[in-house]
């Protein structure tokens, strides 16, 4: 009782005393200012997410630095206060408004705790994972209205509210939003400036900067920067191909100042090779220093190679045609980026990673995660101005893939993927589990991934002379071919006997005669043609080895004591001729002029590969053939050059890509009975290797068996090789099987060839039923595997072809509907390769027809421009195969190889091992 009397008779406290009232309005004005600045940051959200436009620049961001100001100065203020007013109103009567006050003090606590979860790179309370920043994210979106509401609520039911201050706010806030706007116009409605085709700072190259200005060296080259929160990421590109692109690349910097001086003295400069550099040594050239007469390989900034900023500051890609042809944009920075205080620094990386999305779309935009953006430097073209000759085709992986099978465009390709892929980096670049603070998360309690940044591809050459790490998870080169010892024919001929598929059962030859092996060569796991980039200097061969006990009795692609491999060896390869005949051997591209021959093989195809084999007489018992594809990545004339050494032993690590072994029994009375073999594929295989060199009486065969096998691929690869020889009423009998197959996979080639046969027989509208069914990919099959037959322009401009040629047999009322559709198409292939010389020359033709004769000799030009040139090669070549007979030899459509004894040359496993070259 007595204590009951005392609470009652004591002096009620004062629930906001004088220095309680100052702390109040102190937390009172920051919230005030911290509600502006917060619908500021809200609707600039808001409006990207509505528009998909990123509004966020540097005045966002020190806005949203304030935010964080704002919010950390008032954790303090908040506690101090709340605490002091609780315990002087903790015995008031007036239960609802403790209650509503003490609520909102736990609310504006989680309101607090969550930003400062939010806000990363406070020590042991940042949040990586993205699936539980976005649920923290949106607790922290959603509290201040809840704080607000509790906080009238608290208010209503105690004194009498002024709204005072909430009108003032109010008012306070469309104030500065005007004023923001007004302040952030160029961002809201940024300037468009014009860019012309061509830029004279980077000429011959497409690439643009966004201010067409030379962009500062220290603005490209800042890896250290983004080494802070990506690691994993830097640690993989310190070991690519990419950082070791420029002049710190012994085998690039001999190329390219030797075509820097060959310029140098033709035309008095050297900016043709701005070619190379566009993409080699983006940091040298974009900074304007490439002009210089200097060789780079002892400079710093000839160590930059491709940077971090130098892929990810594209902000554009302006065509299709590579070379290059890209824009960079140098995004804004965080505040106190360059600082080098370090509280600064650390504001700074506090704010990256507080506000991660800005950092995210200035440098990784949706454009970085496409095939174009790889093509503008993995797709080349020889201009005039570096040629002094004409436009050339160079090595273009990008068409190469975007016209496979792999990438779901092709119509006609021979093998298809279960779903198709859509981008390099599908391959290039596998995650990886990493603890980057960058790293990217699948759910709540998924690992952490990272994008692989070694982009692991075929150079380990450079990886072997700049000590460079390999991708531990990812391996492209072995297995990317496959190589079958599938076939022998009696007499040594092409026409002889076929005893196939061999296996290691019971094959039989005679001692005496002559055989012809035949192997099959596969791309496998590529997306592209093997091989590709530098295909001229690129050293990939076959080895076959004939052993009999043990002992080497007969072989082709042997090696030399000093690392040379024999000329007679099958090269998969593209052999490169000057306007002279002489062989491109020094990567000296201003003077490429044709082709000898290119043995690349496509993505999803086959080369079939002959050797005469010569069995003894006095032989008896079992031989063994071994096989195998090999791979270096430069041969040992271009290895002594730019190693300044003309007697250079080649030590460049050798890969063995694929190998098979076949055993094989000799005897005089030789009777082989074939396994039953089920393995379509293989038939398959062989088949296509023999199409593509058009020995098609043995596609024939080889095809027959498929479909023999109960596969309707053998009946449509028939129609293939039917209609290749013009023999049209065989192709659609055997089209007319392969459609009977129900489980047949690839139905919009039997709509295709349907199509293609109709033309031939004159069925034109026919055809253009057929075409549009594939032109529109109307089959479900293909529709779920993401495939979309409208982007392989090869078959859209036979497409447009075939509707300009339905025109000319209408009446001028109906033609002017079919002039128009043709358009559409040929502008649709233009599209997807501006540089399509059949889509140019059927511009001219529509155009002409139509009498717009403007048009029409503008396409003509460009078709004259881009057309393969095949007028001054026949006298190159001859002179060419006249002095090199094992060139001329491999240039043969069907050359056919001699396995002879080794005298000069010895097996590359007996090689490697006595010089311990490194393999993969």
């Amino acid at each position: 009782m007595a204590t009951s009397s005392n609470r009652a008779n004591s002096k009620v406290k004062v629930a906001v005393g004088p220095k309680l009232k100052i702390v109040l309005q102190i937390v009172l004005v920051l919230f005030a200012i911290l509600v502006i600045n917060s619908v500021y940051l809200s609707v600039i959200s808001y409006i990207e997410w509505l528009t998909d436009k990123i509004l966020q620049d540097q005045i966002y961001l020190y806005m949203f630095l304030l935010h964080l100001v704002l919010g950390l100065v008032l954790i303090v203020p908040v506690i101090i206060y709340a605490i002091i007013h609780m315990g002087n109103t903790r015995h008031r009567r007036n239960k609802r408004a403790i209650k509503a006050g003490y609520t909102m003090f736990i609310t504006a606590i989680l309101l607090l705790l969550s930003g400062l979860l939010l806000t990363r790179g406070i020590p042991f309370i940042e949040i990586k994972n993205m699936q539980a920043r976005a649920i923290t994210y949106w607790v922290h979106a959603i509290l201040p209205f809840i704080v607000i509401w509790l906080f009238i609520m608290h208010r209503l039911v105690g004194p009498k509210l002024s709204w005072l201050a909430g009108k003032i706010t109010i008012i306070a806030t469309i104030i500065v939003m005007a004023f923001m706007a007004w302040l952030q116009q160029d961002t809201f409605w940024p300037k468009v400036i014009i860019h012309d085709e061509v830029n004279p700072l980077f000429a011959p190259s497409f690439a643009h900067t966004s201010t067409n200005k030379y962009i500062a060296a220290k603005d490209l080259d800042n890896n250290q920067y983004c080494k802070d929160c990506h690691q994993d990421v830097h640690e993989g590109w310190l070991n690519s191909v990419h950082k070791v692109s420029s002049f710190n690349n012994q085998s690039y910097a001999f190329a390219v100042n030797n075509t820097k001086k060959f310029l140098q003295q033709r035309d008095g400069d050297s900016g043709a090779a701005k070619l190379c550099a566009v993409c080699h040594d983006p940091v040298i050239m974009f900074s304007g220093e490439f002009d210089k007469d200097i060789d780079f390989s002892k400079t710093e900034i000839g160590q930059a190679g491709i940077t971090c900023t130098a892929c990810h500051a594209i902000s554009d890609i302006n065509s299709v045609r590579g070379n290059g042809s890209y824009t960079l944009t140098i995004p804004q920075e965080y505040p106190f980026t360059r600082s080098q205080l370090p509280f600064l620094q650390w504001v700074n990386s506090t704010l990256v990673k507080a506000k991660p999305e800005f950092h995210k779309v200035s440098y990784l935009k949706p454009l970085h995660k496409t095939a174009e953006f790889c093509s503008v430097c993995h797709k080349v073209a020889l201009p005039q101005a570096l040629n002094h000759y004409r436009w050339l085709r160079g090595q273009n992986h990008y068409d190469s893939f975007f016209l496979s099978g792999v990438s779901g465009h092709a119509v006609t390709s021979f093998y298809y993927p279960d779903k198709a892929k859509k981008k390099c980096a599908d391959c290039h670049m596998p995650l990886q589990t990493s603890d980057d603070f960058g790293a990217i998360t699948e759910s709540l309690t998924g690992k952490a991934q990272v994008h692989s940044h070694y982009f692991e591809a075929a150079n380990s050459a450079i990886r072997y002379l700049n000590d460079l790490k390999s991708d531990p998870i990812n391996s492209l080169l072995v297995g990317s071919l496959s190589i079958d010892l599938f076939a022998i024919k009696q007499d040594g001929e092409l026409a002889g006997k076929l005893i196939a598929p061999l296996s290691n059962d019971n094959i039989e030859l005679q001692p005496g005669k002559r055989y012809l092996l035949e192997s099959v060569i596969r791309t496998v796991k590529l997306g592209h043609a093997f091989t590709q980039g530098t295909a001229d200097s690129n050293q990939v061969w076959v080895e076959i080895n004939v052993y009999h006990n043990g002992e080497l009795i007969a072989g082709s692609g042997g090696i030399d004591e000093q690392g040379r491999v024999d000329d007679w060896s099958y090269f998969i390869n593209a052999y490169v001729l000057d306007k002279h005949g002489n062989r491109i051997d020094k990567r000296n591209g201003e003077e490429i002029f044709t082709a000898l021959y290119n043995h690349s093989i496509p993505p999803g195809a086959a080369t079939v590969v002959h050797y005469a084999l010569n069995i003894p007489p006095e032989l008896t018992g079992e031989i063994t053939i071994d096989a195998q594809v090999l791979y270096r990545k430069f041969d040992t004339t271009y290895y002594r050059f730019f190693a300044e050494d003309e007697n250079k032993f080649n030590d460049l690590p050798i890969v063995t890509i694929a190998r098979d072994r076949q055993n094989i029994i000799i005897k005089d009375d030789a009777r082989t009975k074939l396994p039953v073999v089920s393995d379509w594929q293989r038939w398959n295989d062989y088949g296509i290797g023999l199409l593509r060199s058009k020995a098609f009486k043995q596609a024939e065969e080889a095809f027959s068996k498929v479909a023999q096998l109960g596969r309707a691929e053998g009946w449509i690869n028939l129609t293939r090789t039917y209609l290749q020889q013009g023999r049209i009423a065989e192709a659609q009998n055997a089209l007319s099987q392969a459609a009977n197959d129900k489980e047949f996979r690839y139905t919009w080639q039997l709509a295709y060839f349907a199509g293609v046969i109709d033309l031939q027989n004159g069925f034109i509208e026919k055809a253009i039923e057929n075409f549009s069914r594939v032109y529109n990919t109307e089959f479900e099959n293909a529709r779920v595997a993401n495939f979309d037959f409208s982007k392989d322009y090869r078959f859209v401009t036979m497409y447009a072809q075939t509707v300009f040629q339905r025109s000319k047999m209408l009446t001028a009322a109906k033609q002017g509907e079919y002039y128009q559709k043709a358009l559409r198409l040929f502008k649709h292939v233009l599209d997807l390769n501006p540089e399509w010389a059949d889509a140019h020359f059927g511009m001219f033709q529509l155009y002409t027809a139509m009498g717009d004769e403007a048009k029409a000799n503008q396409h003509k030009a460009l078709h004259q421009k881009h057309k393969i040139d095949d007028n001054a090669h026949d006298t190159v070549i001859a002179k060419a195969r006249a002095n090199n007979k094992a060139a001329d030899h491999a240039a043969e459509a069907i050359a056919i190889y001699e396995l002879d004894k080794l005298e000069n040359y010895t097996p590359v496993n007996k090689f490697i091992k006595n010089n311990n070259i490194e393999i993969e």
